[in-house]
């Protein structure tokens, strides 16, 4: 089955944008790259929809595993990295979770 014309720009976009996200996570301290990913995961499983109760504990396993310690991980490496720009930019301006 053929792509159509839409999904041939899907795949140009991230064929140009995810080289650019990994030489960025590249540059930044690898505990800095690391939270980011796993902020991303959180964000994921927070997202994701418990349609039976079996899914709804596989959520709430990743949101402990994901979410738990995102807040203290982000103060710390904010202030251990305050005079990093690119790592401050990374970690963002506000807590991960409300």
């Amino acid at each position: 089955m053929p792509c159509s014309p839409r999904m041939y720009a899907l795949f140009a976009l991230l064929s140009a944008v995810l080289p650019l996200a990994a030489s960025h996570a590249a540059d930044l301290p690898a505990d800095v790259a690391a939270f980011t990913q796993q902020r991303e995961d959180c964000e994921h499983f927070l997202g994701e929809e418990p349609y039976d109760a079996e899914r709804a504990a596989e959520l709430a396993e990743a949101a402990e595993k994901y979410c738990t310690t995102l807040n203290t991980q982000w103060a710390q490496l904010r202030a251990r990295y305050k005079e990093d720009k690119a790592a401050l930019a990374a970690l963002g301006e506000e807590l991960p979770l409300p």
